[in-house]
Parts: structure tokens; sequence; C-alpha cells
């Protein structure tokens, strides 16, 4: 049968592959009755600790946590600034707020969507505390420049990992938070489900990396790499891909014609954070950060999943293909 319509991510074609690893530690869980910490969740921190090549890792019950808890133990106080990119998840700009610290926004570089590093330091005043650089998308951001210009002037780094578990830098730097305490604990049934999902990351990641090879190939040998610009693979990094980003001019309409082939798409940052109402109070304007700006105008999300078909991914790529040559 052919195919009709693809899901910009299809966790049930995960699940569905792995249903029968699930089922019993959730049900161990459930007949133990340690929702909370326990066991499970030691021996998730346990492997993650060991995934990353680091000495330890605390699970907590979500990124936004994370961030917040790493500023939290760096005794980030009202007033201070801390330095981050204006391309985001909105929970890295939100958590400095939270603690009525200041985010200070800069641009990012074009091709990996990252943080530009050159931009850092002419923000670095006598309250700047700490550097938030993300790893968006699965690729890391540049952290050597990052963390020279840190030690420089005797700042903080926290690294927001959470799309990027497994990305790796220069001969396999991986990315994970280190946090401290705090009631933001995860609970024992997440810490099962994960544990086995840990097992297959880099298998995942493997499928992922082939789909982004497949995209790539094909949409150089349609030409249409005139008119989209793919992701950037940077030398010496272990992309991910946790989303696969398409740049493009026609990027609106692009999105309601893959709509209507019932292709799942996705604008996952559409305002950067010094366009948003909240941080207003800022000063920030519209045009102070043209490259990110330019990015949420004119990027999208295509399905990037472990499980999808030869067959799916070529349905997507027609639909393209026949937006832009019709």
């Amino acid at each position: 049968m052919p195919v009709q319509s693809v899901p910009l991510l299809d966790l049930k074609a995960q699940y569905a592959r792995i249903r029968d690893e699930i089922e019993p530690v959730v049900k161990e869980v459930i007949e133990s009755q340690y929702f909370i910490m326990g066991p499970k969740v030691q021996e998730f921190e346990k492997n993650v600790a060991k995934y990353c090549n680091v000495k330890h890792t605390i699970g907590v019950s979500s990124g936004t946590d994370a961030i917040l808890l790493s500023l939290m133990a760096l005794d980030i106080e009202p007033g201070d600034e801390v330095i981050t990119t204006t391309y985001s998840f909105f929970a890295t700009a939100g958590c400095i707020s939270r603690l009525n610290a200041i985010p200070v926004f800069i641009d990012i570089d074009p091709e990996s969507f990252n943080l530009d590093p050159s931009l850092i330091e002419a923000k670095i005043t006598n309250k700047t505390k700490a550097i938030i650089p993300v790893h968006l998308y699965g690729q890391m951001a540049d952290m050597d420049p990052i963390l020279k210009i840190a030690k420089k002037h005797n700042l903080k780094v926290i690294e927001d990992a959470a799309q990027a578990i497994g990305s790796e830098y220069k001969n396999g730097k991986r990315a994970y938070h280190k946090m401290i305490g705090g009631n933001f604990r995860l609970d024992a049934l997440q810490a099962a489900v994960l544990n086995v999902k840990l097992k297959y990351l880099d298998s995942w990641t493997e499928r992922r990396q082939a789909n982004a090879d497949y995209y790539d190939e094909w949409i150089i040998k349609n030409s249409l790499d005139q008119v989209i610009q793919t992701p950037k693979r940077l030398s010496g990094y272990r992309h991910i891909f946790n989303q696969y980003i398409l740049q493009t001019e026609n990027r609106n309409e692009l999105i309601k014609h893959l709509n209507d082939d019932n292709i799942g798409c996705e604008i996952y940052y559409p305002v950067t954070f010094n366009n948003q109402e909240c941080f207003k109070y800022l000063g920030y304007k519209k045009g102070d950060f043209p490259i990110a700006e330019k990015a949420a105008d004119e990027t999208i999300a295509i399905p990037i999943y472990p499980e999808l078909t030869d067959d799916q991914k070529d349905y997507i790529l027609n639909s393209m293909k026949n937006f832009y040559c019709g």
C-alpha cells in the first residue's frame, strides 16, 4: 500500500519495537510501590553517567528543572546576568528570569544554529555570572572558545544538552548536565522505561544519521539544494539529528503543502527571545539578531525518527520536489 501520510514523530512505532522490554519493568515498579527515587532511578543515573563519560548524574523531572537547578547551584541571584542564545526552547531563557536574573542574548551561527562564541565577550559586564550554550537540534555548540572565554572572565558554563544526549565534540566529549539537589526528583516509572531506551540510543542515532544521509543525497541529486539549506555536519562533531532542520525562504508555503500531503512538520522556534513579549523589558528590538531571526522565519523540521521507512522518506522528498518543481 503506498504511503499516504507521515507523522513528524512516531513514538508508537518506537514503543512497538521495545514493548516486550518496557511492560515488565513498568509492572516491576508498580509492584514495588517505589515511585519516587529508589533503585530504578539509581540504576538509570549510573547508566547515564557511564554513557556520557562523567562521574555523576542526577535525574530530575524535566530539562527545564535541570537548567533551573544548575542556575540555583551556582547561586545565580536577582540582577545577575547570564549570557545565552536568542534562539532555543523557551526554558533556556525562562529559567534565568525565574530567578530574577537577567538573560543577555546573543546571535547564532548560521550553519549550526548554536550561539556564536565570537559574540560573547562583547556582552560581558561586571554583572555577568554564567554562560548557557545550547546544543540545538542534536549538534553541539563550539565549546572550546566558550570555555576559554569563561575561564578568562571567571564565569560558569551550564550546557543545555536536552536535545543532544550522545552528541560528541572533538574526539568524543559528550554533553550532559551536572546538577545539584532540590525537590525536582525523577520518578521511578520514567527511570525504568529510560533504562530500557538507553540501550537503544546509539542504534537510534545511527538510524537518524542514515535518514539524514538519505535526505541529503536525494536533495542534492534532485537539485533541491539550490532552494533548501540542509543541516550542516561540523568536522569532528557527532550530530545525533534530534531534529532534521531545513531552511528555505518559502517555509510557510512549504508547510501548507506538506500538511496537505499529510506529512508532519514543525516550526520549532518561530519567535526569537528578543522578540518575545515577556522579554520586552530587556530593551531588545526586532533586527538585533538577524541570523537567529532569519532562522526563526525560514526553518522547518521534517520527520527524522529512526523508524522511518524508505517509502516514507521518498514520499516526503517527492512531496517537496512537487512543491518546488511542479
